[in-house]
C-alpha cells in the first residue's frame, strides 16, 4: 500500500512535468517493496519459454505444463494441501505476482522519467531492470529502444534493433503501431551500420598508431611501408615498399 501511494504521487508529478520529483517518488516506491525473491526453477523456465515463443509468461505456462514435469509436481503439491493451506498458498502467490508486476511498472515508469530528462543511459538502466523482471514488457522494450538510439553507440544501436524486432514479433502490439515500429527499425539499422563503420575505422586507426610506434622504434618503418593486396584465391598478401 505504501508503494502504491508513492506511485500515485509519482504519477501526479509526472503529469505536471516535474520529472525529478517523479523519479524520487518512484525510487521511494521501489525501496518500500519487499526484497526481490530469486525466481524459482519453474518461473525461470516459464520466462525462457515465453521469450522463445514470443508470448507472455502466463501464456507460456500452459504449454510448459505439457512439456516438463516441474509444473505437474507443483500441481500435485498444491493438491496435497488442505483447503485452508491452499488458500494461504494462493494468497501468497497472488501477493507475489502483484509485487512483481508493480516492481516492473515502477522501473519502466522511472525509465520514462529519465527519457523526459534526456538521461539516456539512466533510462536504459531502468529499462534493463524492468526487462530482467519481465523480458517481454512492451513499454520497457520500446523505452529501451528509444534510449539506446539516443546513446548512439554501436552496441546500443544493436540493442535498439533487437528490442524493436521483438516488439514487431509480439502479438500484443497494436497493428496501428506497427508501421511506426518498422520505420523506426529501418532508421536505427542505418544508424547502426554507420556506427559500426565508425568504430571499425577508429579501431583500425588505433592499431595503425600502435604498429607505427613499434615499427618506428625498432626498424625506422611504419605501417605505410606494408601494403595488403587480395589474392585470386581470396586471401591477402603483404608487399613491402620503401
Amino acid at each position: 500500500e505504501e508503494a502504491q501511494q508513492f506511485k500515485l504521487a509519482a504519477n501526479t508529478a509526472f503529469e505536471r512535468g516535474d520529472y525529478e520529483a517523479a523519479i524520487s517518488e518512484y525510487r521511494d516506491a521501489l525501496a518500500s517493496l519487499p526484497p526481490r525473491e530469486p525466481m524459482s526453477e519453474t518461473e525461470t523456465q516459464q520466462e525462457n519459454e515465453a521469450e522463445r515463443r514470443n508470448a507472455t509468461p502466463a501464456q507460456a505456462s500452459a504449454s510448459l505444463r505439457e512439456l516438463t514435469p516441474l509444473e505437474q509436481q507443483e500441481e500435485e503439491r498444491l493438491a496435497a494441501l488442505t483447503p485452508s493451506q491452499r488458500l494461504v498458498e494462493e494468497e501468497r502467490a497472488r501477493s507475489e505476482r502483484e509485487v512483481h508486476s508493480l516492481r516492473t511498472t515502477l522501473w519502466s515508469n522511472l525509465a520514462a522519467c529519465e527519457l523526459k530528462a534526456r538521461r539516456w543511459e539512466r533510462a536504459k538502466e531502468a529499462c534493463d531492470e524492468a526487462l530482467t523482471l519481465e523480458p517481454l514488457h512492451l513499454k520497457s522494450l520500446h523505452r529501451r529502444a528509444t534510449a539506446c538510439e539516443e546513446v548512439g553507440s554501436y552496441s546500443s544501436l544493436c540493442t535498439a534493433c533487437e528490442d524493436l524486432t521483438a516488439l514487431l514479433k509480439h502479438p500484443g502490439v497494436p497493428p496501428t503501431f506497427r508501421p511506426t515500429l518498422r520505420s523506426t527499425l529501418a532508421r536505427v539499422e542505418k544508424k547502426k551500420a554507420t556506427a559500426g563503420e565508425k568504430e571499425r575505422d577508429e579501431m583500425l586507426g588505433k592499431l595503425k598508431g600502435l604498429g607505427d610506434k613499434v615499427l618506428g622504434g625498432l626498424f625506422g618503418l611504419s605501417t605505410d611501408n606494408f601494403k595488403f593486396e587480395k589474392n585470386e584465391d581470396g586471401g591477402y598478401g603483404v608487399q613491402f615498399r620503401r
